[in-house]
Order: structure tokens, then C-alpha cells, then sequence
């Protein structure tokens, strides 16, 4: 959901649905950042709860301030990455729900650094796995 304040939180604009995550999957709180060079937010989430635990997935979004200030479904969703123990050659599980929760942080000009937690339960015993990709936008 959005909310909007324009005198300083003092007053508040009913909330309205966003298009993070996509078809009002649950997400967790988004990661966000701003390039100031492109003039470009970068809004980083992950879906859990509403679809089977092997479908969640990790979403990059981008939007120009201006594209959603008062436009809440002004996000572009950018790519979706399916959480990783379902991409692997051997037999993962995929007996949990998906951490997810990224963090993004800009490494250069061109590329951000993303790192994000995946978990399973193995022998009884809840492991978490840190994932990290480097995001490129030429």
C-alpha cells in the first residue's frame, strides 16, 4: 500500500495498492534505493505466503519519482528472479517460505550489489543461505 503526506506527515492520503510485488502477491517491505544520476528509484522485494513456496520469487522495480508519486502502480517491474533452490541441478528443498528480504547497494556507476537470505529446514535444523548478485543497468 502507499500513503502519501505533503505537508510533512501532519496529514495522510488514504492508502491505495501498489503494483510490488505483481497480482497482489504478499511481499515483504521493499528495499529502495535512489540513483540521482538517472534521476531513477530501484525497489527491491520478494513474495511469500501467496503462491507455493517453490514459486516465490526476488522482483526488481524502477520508476522515476514522478512516475508514482500519486500513481501508486507507476513501478516498472524490471525482472523477476525465482528463489534459487528451485533453478539447482541437485535436489534442493523447498520445505519453507522464502526470506528474501534484499538489500541493494550501488557499487559503481553502473552496477548495484543485491544480496538477499533463502532458507530450508535440514535435519531438523532451519539453515539460511546468503545469496548476492551483482544488478547491471547499462
Amino acid at each position: 500500500m502507499q500513503v502519501e503526506s505533503y505537508d510533512n506527515g501532519k496529514t495522510w492520503t488514504e492508502p491505495v495498492a501498489t503494483n510490488i510485488p505483481p497480482n497482489l502477491h504478499w511481499g515483504a517491505a521493499p528495499q529502495l534505493i535512489y540513483d540521482k544520476n538517472r534521476d531513477m528509484l530501484i525497489a527491491l522485494t520478494s513474495d511469500r505466503y501467496s503462491r507455493p513456496d517453490e514459486q516465490n520469487s526476488l522482483f526488481i522495480y524502477s520508476a522515476s519519482p514522478n512516475d508514482i508519486l500519486g500513481s501508486p502502480e507507476g513501478w516498472k517491474l524490471q525482472h523477476e528472479l525465482r528463489r534459487p533452490w528451485a533453478g539447482l541441478k541437485q535436489e534442493g528443498p523447498l520445505n519453507q517460505n522464502f526470506y528474501g528480504y534484499p538489500t541493494i547497494a550501488q557499487i559503481n556507476e553502473q552496477e548495484y550489489l543485491v544480496v538477499f537470505t533463502e532458507r530450508a529446514v535440514l535435519e531438523g535444523t532451519e539453515h539460511a543461505n546468503l545469496y548476492y548478485f551483482r544488478f547491471i543497468i547499462q
